[in-house]
């Protein structure tokens, strides 16, 4: 991280490559769970008078960056949450060379609706998970993302139940630990690393279950 910061200095603002290489940082500081720095880099990144003057590709994926980090820690992000509902219930683009973007922003998706009790929307996008799978991830280069979905189906599988779909899933986790990264393609479909992204969505429905037992007991104490 202490390399990246004094290489950065090196480009100039107005270039795209400041652009490619602060994308590049910000990403090893979401990998290496430095939320704090991200806020800082994506706002970085906003504030460059040239940000509008990029590819629209380009700002789609530091969009979906910003989103991510709003999902992880939205009492920090920059990301005005109307922008970030209208970013995560938008359709993807199917075609073939957004296929990380589009891997990406499913997930998302799916973690959204969970958080926010919307079983309709969470259902919607579980359907759309298993045809993008069938449909784009037949490739042994996407087993990860395979495997990641197949948590994903897990936890409606179980209920939202924390502790099912923690035991369960383990043989999952296991063989996405042992699963070889996809190279190049490895930072822009696991914005968050999915290791890191299970831990983060089994600590969702934990405090999901625990807003159901106060929920519950709060109940109980107004009969």
């Amino acid at each position: 991280m202490e390399l990246a910061e004094g290489y950065f200095k090196d480009f100039h603002h107005s270039s795209g490559n400041w652009f490619y290489f602060l994308e590049t940082y910000l990403l090893l500081a979401i990998h290496a769970k430095q939320y704090g720095q991200a806020v800082q880099l994506l706002q970085q990144a906003r504030k460059n008078p040239y940000y509008s003057k990029q590819r629209p590709a380009a700002q789609q994926r530091w969009e979906l960056y910003e989103a991510y980090v709003q999902f992880v820690r939205p009492e920090q992000s920059v990301l005005k949450m109307r922008h970030f509902t209208q970013l995560v219930q938008m359709v993807p683009d199917y075609s073939r060379d957004k296929q990380g973007y589009n891997v990406a922003i499913l997930i998302l998706q799916f973690l959204y609706f969970m958080q926010q009790r919307d079983i309709e929307g969470l259902l919607a996008r579980l359907e759309g998970l298993r045809k993008y799978e069938q449909r784009h991830l037949r490739d042994p280069a996407t087993l990860r993302s395979q495997l990641f979905f197949r948590l994903l189906v897990l936890i409606v599988k179980e209920n939202f139940k924390p502790e099912a779909c923690e035991k369960k899933g383990q043989p999952l986790l296991e063989r996405l630990l042992a699963a070889p990264l996809p190279g190049q393609a490895y930072g822009e479909i696991e914005i968050i690393p999915y290791e890191d992204l299970w831990e983060l969505t089994l600590d969702m429905l934990r405090q999901l279950a625990a807003d159901d037992v106060a929920a519950e007991h709060a109940s109980r104490n107004r009969v």
